[in-house]
């Protein structure tokens, strides 16, 4: 599989709206989100699940990439 890997500075997620922010995170990472910004922006806005938290240290976010 030929999948490109991405990686997004935290001031860069910061300025994406997201339908889940959370202050526990903005508070370590200096954004209120991560998983779900960074699945908007790397798809280009549609976000198809929105955060799913698997304990203790793992979230995550899906989104379909424009065509």
């Amino acid at each position: 599989m030929n999948i490109p890997l991405e990686f997004f500075d935290r001031s860069d997620l910061a300025t994406i709206k997201t339908p889940n922010p959370s202050k526990m995170v903005e508070g370590y990472e200096g954004t209120a989100s991560v998983s779900e910004a960074a699945a908007i922006k790397s798809s280009g806005g549609n976000l198809i699940v929105e955060k799913q938290k698997f304990p203790p240290d793992l979230t995550i976010a899906i989104a379909r990439i424009q065509e």
